[in-house]
C-alpha cells in the first residue's frame, strides 16, 4: 500500500499519511490500512476477491472520521493492483 493518501472534503484537498502502528494483515487474503490527518482518519479494510497473473481484484469498505465535524461513514469500495 501507499505511505500517503489523498482526498477531498468539501473541495478542499486534504493528505494524509499511513499510521503503521494500526495497519494489520488479517490473514493471506484481508488487510486493513488507516490514514491519518488533522481532521482525518480512514480506516482501508480490503479482501483479495479473485487472482490473476501479476495482480488481484478487491473488495472491502473505507471507514471516513472527521474529527472537527464529528461524521463518521462507511463507503463500500473496489478495486484492482497489478501492472
Amino acid at each position: 500500500m501507499s505511505e500517503f493518501a489523498i482526498t477531498k472534503v468539501n473541495g478542499e484537498t486534504i493528505f494524509l499519511t499511513r499510521d503503521t502502528t494500526q495497519q494489520e494483515e488479517l490473514d493471506e487474503h484481508r488487510l486493513r490500512e488507516v490514514y491519518r490527518s488533522k481532521e482525518l482518519k480512514l480506516t482501508l479494510s480490503v479482501t483479495q476477491t479473485k487472482m490473476y497473473d501479476e495482480g488481484a481484484f478487491y473488495e472491502g469498505t473505507l471507514e471516513v472520521i472527521h474529527h472537527k465535524f464529528k461524521i463518521k461513514k462507511v463507503i463500500k469500495v473496489h478495486g484492482q493492483t497489478g501492472c
